[in-house]
């Protein structure tokens, strides 16, 4: 068995780095406001009512989160939920208002109000 000195530990682990060998750098974190889970899908919703017009896509936000739809389509009026978590879409950007809950696997072609907010 062989048995190495922290400087020579640390030599190769900078050659094998430099050669791609080795990965020193730990993946980006995701953001507290999204979640992805496996296998989860996104979450699409429409500018307007039967899943008509601009439409945009999120991951699930996190229960407590919120997130503007005002960027880049304005708001929303139909959405499908294809994640496994619930979608709570907002007539306020700070998910405050009038909601509508798309529980997983669920789509709606009238929120019967415009979201401009997406929380979990």
């Amino acid at each position: 068995m062989f048995r190495f000195s922290a400087p020579v530990l640390r030599k190769g682990l900078f050659v094998a780095a430099a050669a791609g060998l080795v990965s020193l750098v730990a993946p980006a974190a995701a953001g507290a406001d999204q979640i992805h889970a496996n296998d989860s899908g996104p979450i699409t919703y429409y500018h307007d009512t039967n899943f008509n017009g601009q439409y945009d896509q999120s991951w699930p936000v996190a229960y407590g989160d919120c997130r503007s739809l005002d960027k880049p389509i304005g708001h929303a009026k139909s959405a499908v939920n294809n994640s496994y978590y619930d979608a709570v879409f907002w007539s306020d950007s700070k998910c405050k208002g009038k909601s509508y809950t798309l529980r997983p696997g669920e789509s709606t072609s009238n929120f019967g109000f415009k979201a401009h907010g997406l929380g979990g």
